[in-house]
């Protein structure tokens, strides 16, 4: 039964993917050609909130091994910026009795951001006419449509022609222009193109050219983000998977694909994104990866420290995160998780010497804390603050 195989937070049956690495492993299990062993790829995960990217060499098939070619990178460019920008400039031109009712019916702001999103979806690049926004909810009086179109008026009379917008005030219905529209596409389309830079050139500098880009994830429906990361890389194979995996599936697809392989875990390594590191009294920040540093999966690495005191009963492993490469204090940088232990009671500090292995798992990160002339060891698994 499903219910058995998770039976507590800490079972090794639960496993993580980032959700790239997820539609990384759909399209290439078991699959030849392009996603071939000795194929390199970035994956662009594009959804509504976050736009995803990472890089993959196909290193084994059958069971399918993958591993990460550079740091992977992230950012809030998703669709639903596109949906909070055009509710910025509209939200701006309504009168203030209808901004209000926007405020206090959170019903009525979903109901236009739904009509909005059904003209974002079908927007392409070709030159056909948007569909209509339909303003009646919140234009519910006569006075208000007519303040809403002297409103309209004013903004065409500031704008190019180009930008200008039409509003039919007895039907309430709201026509963007082409042009417009792009205004709200334009920053997320130039965040995703900077995104897929970073990682493409992280892996080149590292002795990986890709072979091609694959995109996925809601937004990789979008006609206009399609063209955009065509032209914006011509050089390259661009892929947007639609048979046998739609974009949108691929990350659920991926997650049951690596599930199903067990043990045997796809994604054989990462890239950090990150400094991680330990503190030390009193103010220390002691590294166990550096940003850029390859980081096999459950490979270990080794730090040593003592208790404060001889009265110490308890020590804390806290680990902190950083974006610089180089960090030597905790000051100002992110604090990650920890682990408390218990301190043997016997001998001085130099005899309770701690040899602490923190393995680096898919999502988690294992620490062994070794007493060595007490011949004991604690195991746990750090408690993140932060995901």
């Amino acid at each position: 039964m499903a219910a058995g195989l998770i039976s507590e937070k800490t079972s090794g049956d639960l496993s993580f993917l980032l959700e790239p690495e997820a539609a990384a492993v759909a399209l290439s299990h078991g699959s030849s050609g392009a996603f071939g062993v000795g194929s390199k790829f970035i994956v662009v995960d594009c959804g509504g909130g976050t736009v995803d990217v990472t890089s993959h060499e196909v290193i084994g098939v059958n069971p399918l091994a993958l591993k990460s070619l550079a740091s992977a990178d992230r950012s809030n460019c998703g669709s639903e910026m596109i949906n909070a920008l055009f509710m910025q400039w509209l939200v701006g031109k309504l009168p203030s009795k209808s901004q209000q009712d926007l405020k206090e019916k959170p019903g009525l702001l979903l109901e236009i951001e739904q009509l909005f999103d059904a003209i974002k979806t079908s927007f392409k690049a070709d030159k056909s006419q948007l569909g209509y926004v339909q303003l009646r909810s919140v234009l519910e009086e006569r006075e208000e449509s007519e303040e809403f179109a002297e409103r309209i008026r004013q903004y065409n009379d500031s704008v190019d022609e180009s930008l200008r917008v039409t509003f039919q005030t007895k039907n309430k219905n709201l026509r963007l222009s082409r042009e417009l529209m792009m205004t709200f596409f334009a920053p997320q389309l130039t965040e995703i193109v900077r995104l897929v830079h970073n990682v493409r050139d992280d892996a080149l500098a590292r002795g990986n050219a890709i072979d091609f880009i694959v995109v996925v994830g809601g937004f990789a429906s979008s006609d206009i983000l399609q063209k955009h990361i065509e032209e914006e890389f011509r050089g390259s194979r661009v892929l947007f998977p639609d048979t046998p995996i739609h974009p949108q599936s691929a990350v659920v697809i991926g997650a049951a694909r690596a599930g199903s392989q067990g043990s045997s875990a796809p994604i054989r390594n990462r890239v950090a994104t990150m400094t991680i590191g330990a503190f030390f009294e009193p103010n220390y920040f002691r590294p166990l990866v550096r940003i850029g540093e390859d980081v096999p999966v459950d490979s270990t690495k080794e730090l040593i420290g003592y208790p404060v005191n001889a009265t110490q009963q308890q020590c804390q492993w806290r680990l902190y995160q950083s974006k610089k490469l180089n960090p030597t204090t905790i000051d100002g940088e992110t604090p990650l998780g920890s682990l408390t232990i218990d301190v043997p009671q016997t001998g001085n500090v130099s005899d309770r010497e701690m040899r602490a292995q923190f393995s680096f798992g898919e999502a988690e990160i294992g620490v062994t804390v070794e007493f060595p002339k007490q011949g004991r060891k604690e195991r746990g698994t750090v408690r993140f603050d932060k995901l």
